[in-house]
């Protein structure tokens, strides 16, 4: 999939930032049971919440001519072509990153939160 992301909607020669890749998120919740107080009737409940985010190969593109990739109506897109036009210069090379976050709730304990972060190596290119 692409993400297209225009500098000027009413210029036809506009230039844009082009994402590319899969992103892909999950989110999980579950409660459960951590104890059982035997004196009491009180349960002692658990609330984990997770958030996953996925981005596979991950491509960002400035395309200088947005007529030659989407057309002048704007609605000849053509979904299937992979390959970057001429007219696009790559900011970053394609990279692939997985965030996860997680957050655990409970009764008379503090709250603990989670963050990994996994990044591939990143090659960048600056051009003036």
């Amino acid at each position: 999939p692409r993400l297209i992301l225009l500098a000027d909607e009413c210029d036809p020669f506009s230039r844009a930032l082009i994402l590319r890749g899969l992103a892909v998120a999950n989110v999980n919740i579950i409660k459960d049971e951590a104890s059982q107080m035997p004196s009491d009737e009180e349960v002692d409940l658990r609330s984990t919440t997770t958030l996953r985010g996925h981005l596979k190969h991950l491509e960002t593109l400035v395309h200088h001519n947005i007529d030659t990739l989407i057309g002048p109506t704007r609605r000849d897109i053509d979904t299937e072509d992979i390959a970057p036009a001429r007219d696009s210069q790559s900011l970053i090379e394609p990279v692939t990153v997985t965030v996860e976050f997680t957050v655990i709730n409970r009764k008379r304990f503090p709250t603990s939160r989670y963050l990994f972060i996994e990044v591939d190596p990143v090659a960048t290119l600056v051009s003036f």
